[in-house]
């Protein structure tokens, strides 16, 4: 499906490594949210409680 859709936007997220999202939309103007870095590096900026960033 990813032939179907462009990059519409990019976040650039802080951290290290760097992190970043990309928002990309069809003709049809459905969304697909693409973050591209490391798993450890999202949790820990996410909102999750400390127990949930454990699992």
């Amino acid at each position: 499906m990813r032939p179907y859709f462009k990059m519409v936007h990019e976040y650039p997220l802080d951290g290290k490594p760097p992190m970043m999202t990309h928002i990309f939309e069809d003709k049809e103007g459905n969304r697909i949210i693409a973050a591209k870095g490391a798993p450890e590096a999202f949790i820990e900026i996410s909102n999750l409680n400390p127990e949930k960033k454990k699992i």
